[in-house]
């Protein structure tokens, strides 16, 4: 069975079952080849059916179907023949495979801003999008109130900036179902996670950079990951792309900790170019629809 591919969260992707007749005698009757998420014969894990007809001793036919992929590692199974229609044909097999917990977020800003009263007449037109213009995409579940002026980096820092507190990266992972065996975690990404891709220890980020923020604020210490190379970790700060993470002490229940509770917000740069590469964890997406909601700060 096949299921390749570098497979994201929500994707229609095919998968193929070669089937093949090993016995001497022809088959002609139609038989279903089943698929399961999960084990063969658990019915409440059965996704769909392809129906062959007719398969000569010896012959091998390709069973196709396509699957709408969720975030986590999946056993996909195969079952010929479950109706047990063609005689001797019974068969299972599966085959494993993870679908990312991350999903990437890329654009270009340039454009024009015009203001203008109800008549169309312009007081203001601003073509965003020279050499010199800069700023910052964030990101955040939909429908979170964010206070910009309160966000301050995730991992090590109190609702001050500055004393280490400890557990906020595990926190953030809580509260994302992002701890094995959760669903949202695929098993088979080592780094999968915002403990492993943010922080050495669970305590201590990784890499970490300043952001000027959309209040103006200078924020040091901000932890970052390599937009597009989630693994390499060797001098994130300098890499083209940057993911950071910060938090709402608004939020705060009195601790001054991150506890899980309190928004989350991701941060990007956005390049010379006027483009960004953004990556966040697919369970941020709370509501049916998967919406998230973005943001662009342009200085």
């Amino acid at each position: 069975m096949e299921t390749g591919g570098d497979i994201k969260e929500d994707a229609v992707i095919t998968v193929n079952a070669t089937v093949k007749n090993n016995g001497v005698a022809n088959i002609t009757r139609s038989f279903n080849v089943s698929f399961f998420d999960g084990e063969a014969g658990n019915w409440s894990q059965w996704f769909a059916n392809d129906t062959m007809t007719d398969l000569d001793a010896g012959e091998t036919k390709s069973a196709t179907v396509s699957w709408t992929s969720v975030v986590g590692t999946h056993d996909i199974s195969v079952w010929v023949d479950p109706d047990n229609n063609a005689v001797n044909s019974t068969y299972t097999n599966s085959s494993s495979l993870d679908v990312s917990a991350w999903q990437e977020y890329n654009g270009d800003i340039s454009g024009n801003i015009i203001l203008a009263d109800p008549s169309g007449n312009k007081m203001l037109s601003w073509n965003w999008g020279g050499s010199t213009n800069t700023g910052n995409i964030y990101a955040a579940k939909h429908g979170a109130t964010i206070n910009w002026t309160a966000l301050v980096p995730l991992g090590g820092r109190d609702a001050t900036g500055s004393q280490s507190t400890g557990n906020d990266f595990t926190n953030a992972d809580i509260a994302l179902n992002l701890i094995p065996p959760d669903i949202h975690n695929a098993t088979g990404f080592v780094n999968n996670n915002i403990t492993q891709l943010f922080s050495t220890d669970g305590i201590n980020p990784r890499n970490t950079t300043t952001f000027t923020l959309y209040d103006g604020r200078t924020v040091e210490n901000i932890p970052i990951i390599n937009s597009t190379g989630l693994t390499n970790h060797v001098s994130a700060e300098n890499a083209q792309y940057r993911t950071g993470i910060v938090w709402d002490i608004s939020d705060d229940t009195g601790d001054g900790e991150y506890t899980g509770s309190e928004d989350l917000v991701f941060v990007t740069n956005i390049r010379t170019v006027h483009d960004y590469t953004l990556v966040l964890p697919c369970a941020l997406n709370t509501t049916v629809e998967g919406e998230l909601d973005f943001y662009v700060d342009l200085k």
